[in-house]
């Protein structure tokens, strides 16, 4: 597996893994302007795009959208994605992210060292809560 820096001829993968991944997808032309804003890395496995990381800096760095194809997960790419972002940013301070609060990835997110301090009440939706993780550094 490589992770590596987003370029133009990734953006067809990127946004079919994020049709692929979520239940309620971001619209394309909301991930290609965040994409334009942020920093992203995809991460490949034998040259097939299976996994992203698109991140922008908003009072921190702030993890916008992730996802890893469901054939590829539990091998250690999302983990990845995460080292790339982390090592990126390098903050003294804090990472963050929002995800659903029924949303199994969570668990990824305690393991990679991140923690709730609040929820947002109806952000996906009514009755889809948000939990808001930050990973503290330092």
């Amino acid at each position: 597996m490589r992770v590596r820096e987003f370029n133009r001829s990734d953006l067809k993968a990127v946004l079919e893994i994020n049709k692929a991944c979520h239940s309620k997808p971001q619209p394309d032309a909301q991930l290609m302007e965040i994409i334009d804003k942020g920093d992203t890395w995809v991460a490949e496995v034998d040259g097939k795009i299976v996994g992203m990381l698109i991140a922008i800096y908003r009072d921190g760095p702030y993890v916008f959208n992730t996802a890893v194809l469901p054939e590829y997960r539990n091998q250690g790419v999302a983990s990845a994605l995460f080292k790339q972002f982390e090592t990126y940013f390098k903050p003294d301070g804090f990472y963050y992210l929002y995800v659903d609060s029924n949303n199994p990835a969570q668990k990824l997110y305690f393991d990679l060292g991140y923690r709730v301090i609040n929820i947002k009440k109806d952000f996906y939706g009514k009755g889809e809560n948000a939990l808001i993780m930050v990973k503290y550094v330092g």
